[in-house]
């Protein structure tokens, strides 16, 4: 039991906290029963009417208290701590995250502690029992589903519980999430969606909790906390119609000087010769736009840029092929009108492609 408790000493628990009530005390007792008792609270600006309450977790249960003079965002207040426990903790493997709402049961908060231990390179995500509940109603249902299906598809992360906040996290991610943008409750998120970034295994841990199983749980917030999420489909979307714009503008240009040469007009090939050059152009400007606005990658460049140029070739290929096929079968179609349809459909597939394997 000794070696155990030993072992827990190693993973301080931090608390970011603002104005909170009679359930962080309530937390720190259970914690206490349990000999939990590294804990580290960050007072994100309370004000001085909390003074005392925090006074007492520090003089009754040795809690370690930092304090911000003003309250600057939950984002913030977590790499506070981290920092805290960096440069107070040096043999911690790890933290535990938890809010100050007494949202988990304890049970639960042990669960990650021994998940942490045995994966100590892993983030530990808990998953709550969201199903069956009251208060679990049809728009949560829907926003829930929303959520998972934008991690999977959209950051390539597949979890089922992104929003729960007990989280067990490994000292080598505390120190490079302390670089991760993000001040308030997008955060959360943005510390999912660097797992890829930084090679991190994401690991879920059924918990007892359920949805409504203790007060205050974190309000639902699909969009505006899993902001970081939609921005980068919204700058693959933006930088592909600049791409979309250089390719149909050359696309045209190049289709009617091609159409006027009779071998090419005869035999069809003035539509992938036309394809082909327009895309050779766009692609390089959307590889750049790519590069360092949407993924932001630093990868090697020469790789990066081949793997690229295979993705282009194998899209301009079907695209090539899907205008040239559907125009045989309706020749009094105009070309232009037959791509947008064909290159909308290939756009999804290739957002997917890059993200995985080309900027990955």
């Amino acid at each position: 039991m000794g070696e155990i408790i030993e072992e827990y000493s190693r993973i301080p628990i931090l608390i970011p906290a603002y104005r909170p009530d009679n359930s962080l005390l309530r937390l720190v007792r259970e914690l206490d029963s349990m000999n939990l008792r590294r804990v580290v609270i960050v007072d994100d600006g309370s004000g001085a009417e909390f003074a005392r309450f925090f006074d007492s977790l520090s003089n009754e249960y040795g809690c370690r208290v930092v304090h911000h003079s003003v309250n600057l965002g939950k984002g913030r207040a977590i790499k506070t701590g981290f920092n805290y426990i960096l440069c107070h903790y040096p043999d911690a493997i790890g933290c535990v995250t938890t809010d100050c709402n007494g949202s988990f049961v304890p049970q639960d908060i042990k669960k990650i502690f021994d998940s942490l231990l045995e994966n100590p390179g892993e983030l530990i995500m808990g998953k709550r029992v969201l199903e069956g509940s009251q208060d679990y109603v049809g728009k949560a249902v829907t926003g829930y589903k929303v959520l998972q299906l934008s991690f999977k598809y959209l950051v390539g992360v597949e979890i089922h519980d992104p929003q729960c906040v007990l989280r067990g996290i490994p000292i080598s991610y505390m120190k490079k999430l302390m670089t991760v943008w993000g001040e308030g409750y997008e955060y959360d998120t943005k510390m999912i969606t660097s797992c890829k970034k930084f090679g991190v295994s994401l690991r879920e841990i059924q918990l007892q909790t359920r949805y409504e199983k203790r007060r205050n749980v974190y309000k639902y917030r699909t969009i505006k906390d899993n902001i970081p999420i939609y921005l980068t489909f919204a700058s693959y979307i933006f930088t592909s119609i600049i791409a979309t714009i250089v390719d149909l503008f050359l696309f045209q240009t190049l289709k009617g000087l091609f159409n006027n040469i009779k071998v090419l007009d005869d035999t069809g090939m003035y539509i992938p010769i036309a394809t082909g050059l327009a895309r050779t152009v766009s692609a390089f400007v959307n590889y750049r736009l790519n590069l360092r606005l949407v993924f932001r990658s630093k990868k090697n460049s020469i790789k990066t840029l081949r793997k690229w140029i295979t993705l282009v070739i194998v899209q301009a290929a079907l695209s090539a092929a899907g205008v040239t096929i559907i125009h045989t079968l309706l020749p009094w179609s105009e070309e232009v009108l037959i791509k947008v349809p064909v290159d909308f459909i290939l756009f999804f597939l290739s957002y997917y492609v890059a993200k995985e394997k080309v900027y990955g």
